[in-house]
């Protein structure tokens, strides 16, 4: 496996491009990885600190949730908007080269969140978008 400049994400209804995986690839600028898991902390009135943790099989339950910032135009920022709350195909960057078999790559995320879009100055045809995708996987 290899860091390519590029995620995959696209609704599974569109299809995979033979053995690449969903079809839109999308440039990436940054990706900041967030296990996260499911956790409520509890204080008693003599002070000690519970905390109840959803358990798998003993071990605590981790997802592995993603923040990216990626390079579009507006037309691609158009059509990432259909997706957002929709549970989508994704194959994180770190996958294998372009022309190899990326099927066994695919993960279920849902694109949560269009967090921002920031204009890269008033010449440039190119924006900045920040998504959060949250992991799908049930163990």
């Amino acid at each position: 496996m290899a860091v390519i400049n590029h995620i995959h994400l696209d609704l599974p209804t569109v299809g995979h491009d033979a053995d690449d995986g969903p079809l839109h690839r999308w440039g990436v600028v940054n990706r900041q990885p967030q296990i996260t898991i499911q956790a409520q902390v509890h204080r008693s009135a003599s002070g000690h600190t519970y905390v109840s943790r959803v358990l798998d099989s003993g071990d605590v339950m981790q997802h592995n949730d993603w923040v990216f910032q990626l390079r579009m135009t507006l037309s691609e920022l158009e059509y990432l908007r259909t997706m957002n709350g929709m549970v989508c195909e994704f194959i994180d960057n770190v996958h294998v080269a372009d022309g190899t078999d990326h099927l066994s790559s695919i993960q279920s995320v849902t694109l949560l969140e269009i967090q921002s879009v920031e204009n890269l100055g008033p010449m440039m045809t190119n924006l900045n978008v920040t998504i959060q995708l949250i992991d799908m996987t049930n163990p």
